[in-house]
């Protein structure tokens, strides 16, 4: 019996003292200020759209005072939100750790086109976001242009610094091929390189302009792509050899399984 009631009081003793202790971790932690903010970006190729300093400015506009505050006080998910809303971030993630520092981890999102539409112009990325130009950093990344057209809603959104996914503008109908054909060239290690400029021209077909010589490569429609680019890289290689990069004016990919060429 003696022993039982021993028990019990060791054990009332010792929820007691977790009750004193957890409420001097909360009045600890409620005095407590952040200790330092860390941000890391993973930027999958060398184009940078957003730094550190963007992300610190945006944390400090989202939570004023945000390194003089309690840490009670710091509203976590509001910082994750203004984040990851951000028209440049793809994934991210915001904590606070138990030493103070509020850690912010954000992976890029991957620029794969500029478009130039009327007066309007932004990026295409990998996963198919339109977003704005950098008023701080350029892409280096092909153009795409000609008989294209954004929606006025899409590009006011665009405007004010959101992402949008092409597939919910429901007007843009060329948006699909265009994404389909940057997104080929963009994985394509002999192409990625030589490709500069992209136009869909009055025909609703593809002519490509490349960074060296003076011709247009017209690819059509992206019908049996893969085998005109095949084509294409086989006729770079036998061809630019013996007549150089300034003999052609055009190079026809449209027909089956051969290449037609203009001389200059």
């Amino acid at each position: 019996m003696i022993f039982k009631i021993l028990k019990i009081l060791i054990t009332l003793a010792l929820l007691a003292g977790t009750v004193v202790m957890l409420g001097f971790m909360r009045s600890a932690h409620s005095r407590s200020h952040i200790t330092d903010v860390s941000v890391n970006i993973d930027y999958p190729n060398n184009d940078i759209l957003i730094s550190k300093e963007d992300i610190l400015k945006l944390l400090e506009q989202t939570s004023a005072g945000l390194r003089n505050k309690p840490l009670n006080q710091i509203h976590v998910n509001h910082l994750y939100r203004a984040v990851s809303e951000n028209a440049y971030v793809g994934k991210c993630n915001v904590e606070l750790l138990l030493n103070g520092v509020l850690r912010v981890r954000a992976r890029q999102l991957v620029p794969m086109l500029r478009i130039i539409a009327a007066d309007f112009s932004c990026y295409l990325d990998t996963a198919g976001y339109l977003m704005p130009l950098s008023s701080q950093f350029k892409a280096r990344v092909p153009v795409f242009m000609g008989e294209v057209n954004i929606p006025l809603e899409i590009q006011g959104r665009i405007g004010r610094g959101e992402k949008v996914h092409f597939s919910r503008g429901d007007e843009i109908h060329w948006m699909t091929d265009a994404y389909k054909l940057a997104n080929y060239i963009y994985n394509h290690p002999t192409l990625r390189p030589l490709i500069e400029q992209i136009v869909l021209n009055a025909d609703n077909e593809f002519e490509l302009i490349t960074k060296f010589g003076s011709h247009i490569v017209l690819l059509g429609d992206l019908e049996r792509m893969q085998q005109k680019f095949e084509n294409l890289i086989t006729f770079y290689e036998q061809a630019i050899p013996q007549y150089g990069w300034s003999a052609f004016g055009q190079v026809n990919l449209k027909y089956h399984n051969q290449v037609v060429c203009l001389k200059n």
